[in-house]
C-alpha cells in the first residue's frame, strides 16, 4: 500500500463519527487479513450517520488500495470491489462496485441474500451490460442508413 493512499485514507477516516473510528481501530488491531479491515470500513461507510460524500471518498481510497493489492504479483486478494464484501449490496454506491468485475457474482447471490434477509434487494444495473442496447444499436444503424440513403437521393435530384 502506498504511503500517500494510507495517509489520505487515514485523514478521511478521522472525519467519521467517533464510534466508526473506534470500530475501525479495533478491527485493525484484531484482524489477520486485509479483507476484514476493508469489510469493516465499508460497513462503517454505509452507516446512516456517515455523510454520503465522505463515504464515497473513503470507498474510492479503499478501491485504490485494493487495486494496488490486486496488481501485486504476490497477491492472492480475491475481490475486485467492496460490494462483494457486503450482505447488502443494494445499499452500495456505484463506487462500491469499482470496476464491476464482481457484479455477476454479486448478482448471483441476491436470491440467497433475499431469502436470508426476508426482503427484496435491488442492486444497481451494471453500466457495462448491453441487455437492451443491441436492439437500440440495430435501430440506430438502420435509421442512420436510411438517413444516408435519403440524403443521397436528395442530392441526386
Amino acid at each position: 500500500m502506498a504511503l500517500d493512499d494510507a495517509n489520505t485514507l487515514e485523514a478521511y477516516i478521522s472525519f467519521l463519527p467517533y464510534q466508526g473510528q473506534e470500530i475501525i481501530a479495533e478491527i485493525r488491531k484484531d484482524a489477520q487479513e486485509s479483507i476484514s479491515i476493508f469489510t469493516t470500513i465499508h460497513w462503517v461507510c454505509h452507516h446512516p450517520d456517515v455523510d454520503t460524500k465522505l463515504a464515497i471518498l473513503i470507498i474510492n481510497e479503499v478501491n485504490a488500495i485494493m487495486k494496488r493489492l490486486k496488481a501485486s504479483p504476490h497477491s492472492t486478494f480475491p475481490v475486485h470491489s467492496l460490494a462483494a464484501l457486503t450482505l447488502t449490496p443494494d445499499t452500495c454506491y456505484v463506487e462500491c462496485f469499482n470496476e464491476w468485475q464482481d457484479y455477476n457474482h454479486i448478482r448471483s447471490t441476491i436470491p440467497y441474500l433475499e431469502l436470508m434477509m426476508h426482503r427484496p434487494m435491488y442492486i444497481r444495473p451494471n453500466p457495462n451490460d448491453n441487455r437492451a442496447k443491441p436492439n437500440l444499436w440495430g435501430r440506430l444503424r438502420q435509421d442512420s442508413k436510411a438517413r444516408k440513403a435519403g440524403n443521397k437521393d436528395a442530392r441526386n435530384k
